[in-house]
């Protein structure tokens, strides 16, 4: 009787599973009917492997817990291990690492009581992955290694090759390069006995980037090319396409530009073929990075638009999995009603005809329909609180994946404005004694900072730009890029006139209705055949403090964009002397509240600060204004982005 209910209880909780294709909808039909508990099981396991393919993982992992959960009632070990392992799967898509855990302990326990111990070296496999992803590499190498000696002890040459790859990621994690590079080669070994392409090209893509991170482009780039032959062997295009934009990082490092282009446009066209729309992005802003370096701006504009319209597509096909995931629901819920009201019809039919035949089974059949309806109440009562639970942790997660999704498209501008930024090794060529402390208030920033260089003239820009966050990154975006036309396209060499020319940009292209979008900020040219410096100031003015005093150099009061002043900007011009200390920084350190009353930190103070601390050591200056500019604030919002570069003569 009991096993009876048991059956009939999970035949109910159907009422409330999900349902999409014809297929599924069949399969759900035969489940209802069955009474054979170990086909009711295989059942499970091909009505879940239906979602997962129609990548609807929720119910994928739906329908494992119900083959989970009759197979715990039957105590069917090797069913409930197989089940543990899809739970795995399951939790690991939806990135639900604890529950991940969870499952994989179970299963691991379950195996070790069995003696299964090809089940349990998978289970220590998924437990090593599972504690590198989570970035304990300690763990990992433990599970790893204990997962190694089982596929050792059973020569599996496959599993065993694959686990040696996992230790060399594993290494490469904590830098032990010389490590990584010796489980990759015992990888590549095994793989080249058994002939397993597959095991090779993502071996040989691994000790590449091994030799990328020891500076050893060509030695990267002659493994790059080993892993591209293998994967191109197998014809695994998603594999080709990934090596392809690889190798044209590297020449891109090594400054083989034509070469480097030509690579991730190949590497692009694989993934528009295989609507690759991550590896389209990826090539995108390679491409476009690229142009910009090379001074092909209208390329690296394309390549930038592009870029945005993939992103943009991206997040497009993600709200619409969301939206169909919505419509199947609505559909199931109009086909389960159906099929609940012919099964009512059906069971009202059989209890009539059992009345009449057998009327001497009247008070059975009366007792039992009674507990069946009792049972069904109290179940569809449960159901009922589990279903406001699962909206409410649906609506969660949509709420989690949207933010995730912004958050994706944030980081990605943040990366492209890092690229535009000045990169520290350049500035360092140019100004061998220097500091820069940048503290963007959000991911991205509206200060930036850039230079370029004109034979001898050095060109140096600190600036703050309209807005912060994203807002302010745009214009900061748009500003470089004026900044860039003017000296690079328009060979304009004075300060001022580079000023003059980025304000009539910024009214013209963007200022048209009255605006105030533009920047303050101060842009230096340092003449490197001499001392001397050129400056213009936009509301900011560059600080020099010589011989232990503190000098404000001359500034314009009017910003680069619309103002209450339209005049032609002044530049300055000056001799440094040996020991000569020059700041240049925008306003957000100044005006941060803190302190014990939250008031203003002020230029006064900050100056007082660049006095004192301007005969220290250049890494000593920024530890101390990073320091004092966290204590003040304390448990304060920042209120704007900070941007202080520092500079020795």
């Amino acid at each position: 009787m009991k096993k009876i209910l048991y059956i009939l209880l999970f035949s109910l909780s159907f009422y409330s599973s999900f349902s999409q294709t014809k297929e599924q909808s069949s399969l759900y039909k035969v489940i209802l009917n069955c009474t054979d508990s170990a086909k009711k099981i295989k059942l499970y396991e091909k009505l879940g492997d239906n979602y997962h393919h129609d990548n609807q993982y929720e119910r994928f992992l739906h329908f494992n817990k119900k083959g989970l959960d009759l197979a715990t009632y039957l105590k069917d070990t090797s069913a409930m291990i197989t089940f543990n392992i899809r739970l795995v799967n399951s939790y690991g898509i939806l990135g639900a690492r604890s529950s991940k855990l969870t499952a994989c302990f179970n299963g691991l326990k379950l195996s070790e009581s069995k003696k299964d111990s090809i089940h349990v070296c998978e289970f220590y496999r998924i437990l090593g992955e599972a504690y590198w992803n989570a970035g304990d590499n300690k763990k990992a190498i433990n599970y790893y290694s204990k997962a190694l000696t089982i596929a050792i002890s059973k020569k599996d040459t496959i599993k065993i090759a694959g686990i040696y790859n996992n230790l060399g990621l594993t290494y490469r994690s904590l830098k032990d390069y010389d490590v990584a590079n010796d489980y990759y080669f015992k990888s590549i070994e095994l793989g080249q006995l058994k002939r397993d392409k597959n095991v090779l090209a993502k071996t040989f893509n691994n000790i590449a980037y091994v030799r990328y991170m020891k500076k050893d482009l060509l030695g990267a780039l002659e493994y790059y090319n080993l892993s591209l032959k293998n994967a191109e062997s197998i014809h695994d295009e998603f594999q080709v396409g990934l090596v392809l934009g690889n190798i044209g990082a590297m020449h891109s490092d090594l400054e083989h530009n034509k070469e480097a282009e030509v690579y991730f446009n190949r590497s692009l066209v694989i993934a528009k073929k295989i609507n690759d729309l991550e590896g389209q992005i990826e090539n995108y802003s390679n491409l476009a990075e690229l142009f910009e370096s090379t001074g092909k701006y209208k390329l690296s504009l394309e390549n930038y638009r592009n870029f945005l319209k993939a992103t943009l597509k991206f997040e497009a096909e993600n709200k619409e999995k969301d939206l169909k995931r919505e419509d199947a629901k609505r559909e199931y819920e109009n086909e389960i009603n159906e099929i609940q009201k012919k099964q009512e019809l059906k069971d009202a039919v059989v209890n009539s005809e059992k009345e009449k035949n057998r009327m001497v089974t009247t008070s059975i059949t009366i007792g039992f329909i009674l507990v069946v309806l009792l049972l069904f109440v109290l179940f569809n009562r449960f159901k009922l609180s589990q279903a406001q639970k699962m909206v409410i942790e649906e609506q969660k997660k949509l709420v989690d994946e949207k933010q995730k999704e912004i958050l994706n498209s944030i980081h990605y501008a943040k990366r492209i404005q890092t690229t535009l930024l000045a990169h520290k090794d350049f500035v360092d060529e140019n100004i061998e004694n220097n500091f820069i402390y940048f503290q963007p208030k959000d991911i991205v920033s509206g200060d930036f900072y850039w230079a370029t260089k004109q034979d001898q003239l050095f060109y140096l820009a600190v600036c703050d730009s309209t807005g912060h966050g994203v807002p302010g990154a745009f214009m900061s975006l748009l500003n470089i890029g004026f900044l860039s036309e003017a000296i690079n396209e328009k060979n304009i060499i004075e300060p001022s006139e580079i000023f003059d020319h980025v304000r009539k940009r910024l009214i013209s292209g963007i200022s048209k209705e009255g605006q105030k979008d533009g920047f303050d900020g101060i842009l230096m040219c340092l003449d490197k055949s001499s001392r001397k410096i050129k400056y213009v100031g936009a509301n900011n003015a560059p600080i020099l403090i010589r011989k232990g005093a503190c000098i404000e150099l001359e500034l314009n009061k009017m910003p680069v964009g619309i103002g209450e002043r339209h005049d032609p900007f002044v530049q300055g011009e000056t001799e440094l002397q040996e020991g000569d200390s020059l700041f240049l920084y925008t306003d957000g350190f100044a005006d941060q509240f803190g302190g014990p009353k939250g008031k203003k930190f002020k230029y006064n103070e900050l100056n007082k600060i660049l006095v004192t601390i301007a005969n220290l050591p250049l890494a000593e200056q920024r530890r101390i204004l990073e320091s004092t500019f966290n204590n003040w604030k304390g448990d304060l919002e920042q209120v704007d982005d900070v941007l202080i570069v520092g500079i020795k003569f």
